[in-house]
């Protein structure tokens, strides 16, 4: 119980904490509950294996993003990694059964949010055209509060601090909106170093990635 208070103290934003409801699991939903919001008990179908399978496809299809160790300073990644890809074999299998009961939790509670249209693109009932296109109707506006991210305010952090920013060409469209918006922040007197900082990592990654000058 002290394990999952210290996990919601580090992630208070989650919406839901997913307790099986067996063994004692009921009375760790019942206390819980009087303490924290959004503890949901469930009793998963299946074992683990039969849940990894039913999620397979949305790793296959590369539609599970992590967090960037360097960027976000998630120092766990590299084991939970290994815990995945060994999986079943692994000596922790819980990494993989938690990832794949929060999954389908979220395909089967939130029909139509971002798992059901991962899965929809991977099926290819929907073309990544058709969600660029959706992206480019929405207002000026609506597309600034999209992109202001996790990942964009760390990115901002990091380059404001000196540091190098790591990402993959998936992330970099949203990493290069950010470096241009560090480039043109005027809120402190670090201005100046960050915008210089902010376009020498713009090319070193313009560079790295392979980043057309006409593309933006």
């Amino acid at each position: 119980m002290a394990a999952i208070k210290a996990c919601h103290g580090k992630f208070p934003r989650a919406h839901a904490i997913l307790i099986e409801d067996k063994a004692n699991g009921p009375a760790i939903i019942s206390e819980l509950q009087k303490e924290i919001a959004g503890v949901v008990a469930v009793n998963p179908e299946g074992g683990k294996i039969a849940r990894a399978q039913a999620t397979a496809p949305l790793w296959e299809a590369g539609s599970i993003e992590l967090p960037d160790p360097l960027v976000f300073g998630a120092n766990w990644i590299e084991d939970y990694v290994h815990n995945i890809c060994a999986f079943p074999k692994a000596a922790h299998d819980d990494d993989m059964d938690a990832t794949s009961q929060a999954l389908i939790y979220m395909r089967s509670r939130l029909g139509g949010g971002i798992v059901d249209f991962y899965r929809q693109q991977a099926t290819g009932e929907i073309r990544p055209s058709q969600s660029r296109g959706a992206s480019a109707r929405r207002s000026p506006a609506a597309q600034d509060q999209i992109s202001e991210t996790a990942l964009s305010r760390n990115v901002v952090e990091a380059v404001t601090q000196g540091s190098q920013i790591q990402c993959n060409i998936k992330q970099y469209p949203e990493v290069r909106a950010a470096l241009h918006r560090a480039m043109e922040m005027q809120t402190d007197a670090q201005h100046e170093n960050r915008s210089l900082l902010a376009a020498n990592e713009i090319q070193r990654l313009d560079r790295l990635h392979g980043w057309s000058g006409a593309v933006e």
